[in-house]
């Protein structure tokens, strides 16, 4: 199998594509490189070590002091340009859009941060109409989901919702995501939500963008005395 390689040797592929102007097409082959290598824990650390001290590591422009991606690099621009960073961006859009939303209507809002926490803020029973909780799940773990939801749903008031969104598990970018600095260390499909969401009686309602990269999720508490069903069903 391809991830079985010697990184450097790969790397060195892909820095003769670079060489040879063909930067999007070493993108598109770092990223199925390291899709494969982070299925296997021993392989995704050789890559991450490989990538730390290769050559090709200076056309990432990555600022190693911010944390965080440096505009420049004509490699990292190639890389920018895929699917899974549009996806990143479209889930800070959803969620600003929600918040946004939110307050026209006049509901009570919280706010959650990356991990669930909700900023300092004190929540209690039944006081929200909308939890925007947008990055959270991705530092949920599985086995964990279902109890972080069964505390959020019992902040909802009765109609209310909870707004998640998460990476796919098998998404396309997972591996070159799930090595950067700070990246989310969990996936969750809409499967797994949907079941964690039912342990406490809530709906699901979830769509997924074009490329298959992540699913939104509305996760909704049913209206007192009212059944789910209706308009509310899972999709």
């Amino acid at each position: 199998m391809e991830n079985t390689r010697d990184p450097e040797e790969m790397l060195d592929r892909l820095l003769d594509q670079m060489e040879r102007g063909r930067p999007t097409v070493a993108a598109h082959q770092l990223v199925g490189m390291l899709d494969a290598a982070v299925t296997d824990m021993e392989s995704a650390a050789r890559w991450k070590a490989a990538l730390a001290c290769h050559p090709i590591s200076e056309m990432f422009a990555f600022d190693r002091v911010a944390d965080a991606p440096a505009a420049g690099g004509a490699l990292q621009a190639a890389l920018d340009a895929l699917d899974f960073h549009a996806a990143s961006a479209l889930r800070l859009r959803l969620a600003k859009e929600a918040v946004r939303g939110a307050r026209q209507r006049r509901q009570r809002i919280l706010l959650l941060d990356e991990g669930g926490k909700a900023n300092g803020e004190q929540a209690s029973a039944g006081a929200y109409d909308v939890i925007v909780a947008a990055f959270a799940i991705g530092w949920i773990a599985p086995d964990q989901l279902a109890g972080w939801i069964g505390c959020q749903s019992g902040q909802l008031a009765p109609g209310g919702q909870l707004l998640v969104s998460s990476f796919l598990p098998s998404h396309i970018g997972r591996g070159w995501r799930r090595l950067q600095p700070q990246a989310e260390p969990y996936s969750h499909d809409e499967d797994t939500i949907r079941a964690a969401a039912r342990l406490h009686g809530l709906e699901l309602r979830y769509f997924r963008d074009a490329a298959n990269c992540i699913a939104w999720c509305q996760i909704i508490r049913p209206s007192e005395g009212n059944l789910p069903g209706g308009q509310n069903h899972d999709q």
